[in-house]
């Protein structure tokens, strides 16, 4: 009897196990949508382990043609890993990320575009706009309650101008990302921008931040923006400005 039982209890674990892998996506995805804080997605094709998006929508952006396939092997381990290939003509990206169960965040092989307005998700970037794109090649990322711990990989911002508080060209700035003592540092270079920077922020526990950074005016920067650097800055005697802050973000 007892055996007979654990028979039953296996074939009713290996139907829904069935299932929930063949299930596909347009059903399955809204039903879980809330619960894990899902981006909204549109046109929804194959199953929840392998399928794709027509469309998908995440800070207040709207992605094409967003494709995903898991590795369920990975559940053995309280982890839930899964490849993304998102081939939007504009902005494509590609990563493998990895979810555990406390609630940390891994992706490692980042790479591909983002628009720069993005940035504008980030309270502490909430009043600037920027247009240009964000150019991603980001060896490894970890992400512990929401908060950047470990980091190698550099960003390019590319082709950017401010839009907002007032409109003037930026050009390009490298960042270099590292990690050490459980921070992240961001290493930031102009590529002959109008206005030169040579600066460094540090991501520390807590969602906090420190920047400081040199500036030096070329012979093209906005006057107007060059006022306002002034206002909160230190002036040198080579016409070079340091700024210093700190905060949360």
């Amino acid at each position: 009897m007892r055996t007979r039982s654990i028979l039953i209890l296996t074939g009713v674990l290996v139907f829904l196990l069935f299932l929930l892998v063949k299930l596909p996506a347009s059903i399955a995805y809204p039903l879980i949508k809330n619960s894990i804080n899902g981006p909204d997605m549109y046109g929804l094709e194959g199953t929840i382990w392998s399928g794709r998006a027509a469309s998908l929508k995440t800070m207040e952006h709207t992605f094409r043609d967003a494709r995903w396939e898991f590795h369920p092997l990975a559940l053995l381990g309280g982890d839930i890993d899964m490849d993304i290939d998102i081939r939007d003509r504009q902005y494509p990206l590609k990563a493998a990320v990895s979810a555990g169960l406390n609630g940390d965040l891994e992706a490692q092989q980042l790479q591909g575009t983002l628009p720069a307005a993005i940035l504008q998700q980030f309270p502490a970037l909430a009043l600037i706009r920027l247009s240009g794109e964000l150019q991603l090649n980001i060896k490894h990322m970890l992400l512990v309650d929401n908060e950047a711990r470990i980091a190698d990989g550099e960003i390019l911002l590319s082709q950017a101008h401010l839009q907002q508080p007032l409109q003037t060209k930026i050009g390009n700035i490298l960042l270099n990302l590292s990690h050490q003592d459980n921070q992240v540092l961001v290493k930031i270079k102009d590529q002959q921008a109008p206005i030169g920077i040579d600066g460094m922020l540090t991501l520390q526990p807590g969602h906090k931040y420190n920047f400081r950074a040199k500036l030096k005016p070329g012979t093209n920067a906005d006057n107007l923006l060059l006022t306002m650097l002034k206002n909160i800055s230190r002036i040198e005697p080579d016409g070079t400005m340091n700024i210093q802050y700190q905060g949360v973000y």
